[in-house]
């Protein structure tokens, strides 16, 4: 009785934040280089955001895209300047200035030792089982600008919304076995 009541460990984490930044970007215009010949940078931040976009972080407003209730140009000045000789181009919003996906996890670790000891050998067995994301609650990828039809980009069907999920919950079993004389 005393073997199977002893040498139990239950531990847990619990992760909870309130979302990856984001940057609005549009590929309308690029930067200006300057020197004569030199690259530009594309895409660029707009001119201006004139406000009036959601801030939820919840997974129903970033999976429907509803914190942009209209196109996302709505949303920005991304008018490319016209005059040659316009002044250097400065972004009208911050680096990551909107939050994407709130993140709330929940793992567990349940484990159990087994002593076996005989004659001047100690061996010790250990079980455990992992259970990463335990609830299986639905856990939203950042938005992120890695290309020109992304989710970050103004002008884009899918702007402000996640694209895909990261893994359900997970389970992973550990054996473990060592053993040393006394």
């Amino acid at each position: 009785m005393k073997a199977a009541a002893n040498g139990w460990q239950i531990n847990g984490v619990m992760t909870n934040h309130t979302a990856f930044p984001w940057t609005p970007v549009t590929w309308n215009f690029q930067t200006s280089p300057l020197v004569t010949g030199a690259n530009v940078v594309g895409p660029t931040r707009p001119l201006a955001y004139y406000g009036g976009a959601g801030s939820s972080c919840s997974n129903s407003a970033l999976e429907s895209g509803s914190n942009f209730t209209k196109d996302g140009t709505a949303y920005f000045n991304i008018t490319a300047p016209t005059s040659v000789n316009a002044p250097a181009y400065t972004p009208g919003i911050g680096r990551n200035s909107f939050r994407g996906p709130c993140y709330f996890d929940t793992d567990m670790s349940f484990a159990k030792d087994i002593a076996l000891d005989r004659f001047d050998r100690h061996t010790l067995l250990r079980l455990q089982l992992n259970d990463y994301n335990i609830f299986n609650i639905l856990q939203l990828q950042p938005i992120t600008n890695g290309n020109a039809d992304g989710n970050a980009i103004i002008t884009s069907a899918i702007f402000g919304e996640s694209q895909s999920a990261n893994a359900g919950r997970v389970l992973e079993v550990s054996p473990a076995f060592s053993s040393e004389f006394n």
